[in-house]
């Protein structure tokens, strides 16, 4: 069973090919490093857990002034491989650029992001070897997001259609813009951020760890490291026409983010997705490598 064109590139967008890339196994079970019951229902806030406060702590908070503008560019580089190859192989390369822009709020404490894709070009093989009517379709695609000082969704963030289908990319936004501890934290400090997410029908618990390394003004530069697992221990998810018995995101980086204007984020992040069920009846095991670059646009 072949996936389409657009399930084949949401799957790759949610982590985050021919040739050399090789089906990457995870070296050890992936787990949870907290309580199963300190993980939040899908759709929940997260649940953040101070590691260390680090040197000379200080509060972390996002302010926003409404008006304010900017354009960012994303080199997305894709590589799938699979077991048996007919269920996916691909590479690809995106270019993306996207407005993110700081509207108005009725409520002082609440900032709201409205981000636009204003271009969407890329070059694939295998089965994405057509990629580029695909990717014109997602032009305009639009998401609007609204969270407060410590970048905690209000609500959930509003999409039309074809933002829909770059929803995987669109969660994995959170780690660009990182939920920040109540308390105080300094240089070296460090917090783990709970949560489970939906993807495609699956409940993905996700442990996202930040460090920071360096604080200039309102820049502040993070190191992140992010674990999600679906286990066997949780019996058997059905996402869409997949069966997954298993799956474990790795996800590491480093971050830029200006806590006076938060629409600014730069940074290189590096997810590993590992996939293992069913599709039409047919046992299968996946692995996706995802690198995102952004940074701003001149």
């Amino acid at each position: 069973m072949r996936l389409s064109l657009l399930a084949t590139l949401a799957m790759a967008l949610l982590a985050a090919g021919c040739g050399g890339h090789k089906l990457e196994r995870p070296t050890s079970e992936v787990t949870t490093p907290y309580p199963a019951a300190d993980y939040p229902d899908a759709g929940s806030p997260p649940h953040v857990r101070l590691v260390q406060a680090g040197s000379a702590p200080t509060a972390l908070r996002y302010i926003a002034t409404a008006g304010h503008s900017v354009a960012l560019k994303s080199e997305i580089e894709m590589a799938m491989t699979s077991d048996p190859p007919d269920f996916g192989r691909f590479k690809a390369n995106l270019s993306m650029l996207a407005t993110v822009d700081t509207e108005p709020s009725d409520n002082p404490d609440e900032i709201v992001l409205r981000t636009i894709i204003r271009e969407l070009t890329g070059d694939g093989s295998g089965q994405l070897a057509s990629i580029d009517a695909a990717l014109a379709e997602l032009v305009g695609a639009t998401e609007t997001a609204t969270m407060g000082p410590l970048g905690l969704h209000v609500s959930a963030p509003t999409r039309d259609k074809r933002s829909e289908q770059l929803g995987a990319l669109q969660q994995g936004s959170q780690v660009l813009a990182p939920v920040l501890p109540t308390e105080a934290v300094g240089i070296g400090g460090s917090w783990a951020v709970l949560s489970t997410r939906e993807v495609n029908g699956l409940a993905v618990k996700t442990t996202t760890t930040y460090t920071l390394t360096k604080l200039e003004g309102s820049r502040a530069t993070f190191l992140v490291n992010e674990e999600g697992v679906v286990n066997n221990a949780d019996a058997t998810k059905r996402a869409g026409d997949l069966q997954v018995k298993r799956l474990s995101l790795r996800t590491e980086g480093n971050l830029v983010v200006d806590l006076e204007a938060p629409a600014e984020r730069q940074g290189t992040v590096i997810t590993r997705m590992y996939v293992q069920g069913a599709a039409g009846g047919t046992a299968f095991e996946s692995s996706t490598t995802v690198t995102v670059t952004t940074e701003l646009a001149e």
